[in-house]
């Protein structure tokens, strides 16, 4: 659709403003992007495209079935080694979201030093951003290799 246009937006105007407003890491490394849906398949193409600026991806119920090329870009350009990315899936979007979320991921696990993955297939998640925002801590806490949070005590009476 606009993907180039939208890669260059984020990296020229978001991300410089970001990290000029506010104390942040701004390296590759500590830098994700994360998107659902197009916006998945957005943030598929923007690590690979960008490995100098995003060393992590969120991709959430790609749709890789708007693109069949994804998967020969993808063996093009290969992503660093320390790269992580976070796929997912709702179980309840249909084979189609399913299966090239499955096939993706294994793409990737095959090729020489690929990144380091974890696919999340949701029992009965549907493609909605109820479904997305449920997964959210998860997918964070794994692109960023963060401890679970702590159980919280009951209030004593």
């Amino acid at each position: 659709a606009e993907g180039e246009a939208y890669l260059r937006f984020l990296v020229e105007v978001v991300k410089p403003l970001i990290d000029q407003r506010y104390r942040t890491r701004a390296g590759a490394a500590d830098t994700a992007i994360a998107g659902s849906s197009m916006g998945g398949l957005a943030s598929h193409y923007a690590i690979h495209a960008r490995p100098d600026v995003y060393g992590r991806a969120g991709i959430l119920s790609p749709s890789y079935w708007y693109a069949a090329a994804v998967a020969e870009y993808t063996r093009a350009h290969m992503l660093q080694p320390s790269a992580r990315l976070y796929f997912y899936a709702g179980a309840a979007e249909g084979a189609e979201m399913v299966d090239g979320a499955r096939a993706m991921a294994g793409l990737l696990q095959a090729l020489p030093n690929g990144p380091a993955l974890t696919l999340v297939i949701a029992p009965g998640a549907e493609h909605n951003e109820t479904a997305w925002r449920a997964q959210f801590p998860q997918m964070v806490r794994w692109l960023f290799e963060l401890p679970e949070p702590a159980p919280q005590s009951p209030r004593a009476q």
